[in-house]
């Protein structure tokens, strides 16, 4: 009778161990998700700019990061698991995002491809792009620190994370392209969700007041 008890004990204990980890996995996405939003974008060209180069004096690793998210909006945890045979002398870079689990097949613009070379070119296709000193690819929270850090010694304005990344990329590419364009590249299921993840909403809204003007 005796084991019977201890097995349900035993039962019931990682029945709340599962729950509690589901209860964290839902809570960390709920956080990443309000992360998102509340970060903004490098507006300025200028200002690109300085963080590329304050990176590349620095470390190669968190330079093509940079320039990796920026160009392609490839989110942070995608980006820390790419294997060199994924984007080197590739025309595009494609995965199954971690997030959505939507399939991704983003080009590789000159730019990055510049980048992705140098910092290829001596390493085996089999390696992950961004090995950590434990031979695992590196961490979204290393990257976080360190392009925190880089973003603050560049004094650049506003609120900068990892996500800000992504975020330039699509906030520039409006500019050139439309929304419409956006939508496809970030895989929103409408163009509402692009304006709010822009932060653009009350903008248009605004617009669309003016030119009511009845």
């Amino acid at each position: 009778m005796t084991k019977k008890v201890k097995r349900w004990v035993d039962a019931s204990e990682a029945i709340e161990a599962y729950e509690k980890n589901i209860e964290k996995i839902i809570n960390d996405k709920r956080r990443a998700e309000k992360e998102a939003l509340r970060v903004d974008p490098i507006k300025s060209q200028k200002d690109i700019d300085k963080v590329k180069r304050y990176l590349y004096e620095r470390d190669k690793r968190y330079y093509l990061i940079f320039v990796l998210g920026i160009n392609t909006g490839l989110r942070i945890s995608d980006i820390v698991k790419l294997k060199v045979s994924q984007v080197y002398k590739r025309t595009h870079v494609y995965l199954k995002e971690q997030k959505t689990s939507k399939t991704n097949n983003t080009k590789i613009n000159a730019s990055a491809r510049e980048a992705i070379n140098e910092y290829c070119c001596n390493l085996s296709k089999d390696d992950y792009l961004f090995i950590s000193q434990k031979g695992e690819h590196l961490k979204e929270k290393t990257a976080y620190k360190v392009l925190k850090k880089a973003f603050k010694k560049c004094r650049l304005r506003g609120n900068f994370g990892t996500h800000t990344l992504r975020k330039t990329y699509a906030w520039h590419m409006n500019k050139t392209e439309g929304l419409e364009v956006v939508q496809w590249a970030l895989n929103h299921a409408n163009q509402s969700d692009t304006l709010v993840y822009l932060g653009m909403k009350q903008e248009a809204l605004d617009r669309a007041v003016d030119r009511l003007n009845l």
